[in-house]
């Protein structure tokens, strides 16, 4: 940890604010240009100045369009708005927001009626929240029109998005945490699942810390929120973001540590882990920092993982995860 002295930090703030000061005034300048994002052509405006900061692929695309900024249009169809809304904030905000998880809508009809009651309810009881989450790494698929995403091979069941009233009104089962496994102290398995929940993450941005809710009942579905994450990263590290993709990481690591792995709910991660291994982008220097943090989780966590028919799937399927996870029960669990 640096030592500053007084003068030397008084310095540093002074200076920094400066640069915020000339920063905030060219992005203030320069007149909003129109951005029309995903499959429905929502209608976005961004500062140029504010991307030409932080991205010189997408500053690129704006670069090659001439005409008055009233009349530009950049087109990214296949870019899922989610990802985008976290994007902006990030540039803008200097952090983001994770995606909200949704609660499986045909388990939950039952109080579907109940949804706008504003009676009080008393609060869900605290659970053990701090069982091992499986992580899984995705590849992002970089198009022509710097839109990322991944489509699903299969269709899961139908969901609803879960408003914070949602859970205030209506209180959702509140399941007992999954038995842990046994594992004598020192064992390599416990060894491994505490050196990734200490895992670090070097964010040198002036953001709010992020703050991973733990699931509370099999009902909350957390793909989105894993997917948010991950795909954040992935256009991060494609567009040049810099510091994004360590902040994208650390929401998905911290998000996995506190997450509960029902037996229902192993599916997310299934699903997480198809979208890291069955994309086709990678980083630079063919090192996928996203696979190695999932495959970490999914190592650990394998007993409960190995049952689930999407988790199977994937290894399956044409990708390297096969591979990958033996090597991991090689290095840590033998």
């Amino acid at each position: 940890m640096s030592v500053y002295s007084g003068s030397t930090l008084e310095a540093d703030i002074s200076s920094a604010k400066m640069d915020l000061r000339h920063s905030f005034k060219c992005v203030t300048q320069s007149r909003p240009i129109r951005f029309l994002i995903g499959p429905n052509n929502e209608s976005y405006f961004v500062h140029p100045a504010l991307i030409s900061k932080h991205t010189s692929a997408l500053n690129a695309r704006i670069d090659g369009i001439t005409g008055p900024p009233t009349k530009v249009r950049i087109v990214l169809s296949d870019l899922e708005e989610d990802t985008w809304v976290n994007f902006l904030e990030y540039i803008y905000l200097g952090y983001y927001t994770p995606v909200e998880h949704t609660i499986i809508k045909e388990i939950y009809s039952d109080h579907e009626d109940d949804l706008d009651s504003e009676a009080e309810v008393t609060p869900p009881t605290t659970v053990d929240e701090t069982e091992p989450v499986p992580e899984s790494w995705l590849e992002p698929v970089l198009d022509p029109g710097f839109g990322f995403g991944s489509k699903s091979k299969k269709k899961g069941r139908k969901t609803t998005h879960a408003a914070w009233d949602m859970l205030d009104s209506v209180p959702l089962p509140v399941d007992p945490a999954p038995a842990k496994l046994s594992k004598p102290e020192g064992s390599k398995q416990g060894k491994t699942w505490a050196a990734f929940q200490a895992r670090h993450f070097e964010v040198v941005v002036p953001s709010l810390p992020l703050s991973a809710r733990a699931n509370r009942s099999h009902l909350e579905d957390y793909t989105c929120v894993f997917l948010g994450h991950a795909k954040l990263f992935v256009l991060a590290t494609s567009w040049g973001v810099e510091h994004l993709p360590e902040l994208a990481l650390r929401g998905l690591h911290e998000t996995l540590v506190n997450f509960t792995l029902y037996h229902e709910r192993t599916v997310d991660i299934a699903r997480l882990l198809e979208y890291c291994y069955n994309g086709t982008w990678v980083e630079q220097d063919g090192h996928s920092r996203l696979q190695d943090l999932v495959m970490d989780f999914v190592a650990c966590n394998i007993t409960k993982l190995i049952d689930n028919d999407g988790f199977q799937d994937v290894l399956r399927a044409d990708n390297s995860a096969g591979v990958a996870l033996m090597k991991k029960l090689v290095k840590h669990l033998i």
